[in-house]
């Protein structure tokens, strides 16, 4: 997990929106970690010998 309790997502989900983060360090840290793979699952079709 990456998020930092940072509170950026509170205002807009209390408003009705989705709680989509918007701290640039968690976005970056996020974004590494989706080109690592680290959101895939077999449901995605990735298999160990796919995973890098």
């Amino acid at each position: 997990m990456v998020c930092e309790n940072c509170n950026n997502c509170a205002v807009p989900q209390a408003a009705g929106a989705d709680g989509v983060c918007r701290t640039p360090s968690v976005l970056a840290e996020r974004g590494r970690l989706a080109r690592e793979g680290a959101y895939e699952t077999a449901e995605d079709g990735a298999t160990d010998s796919t995973r890098r």
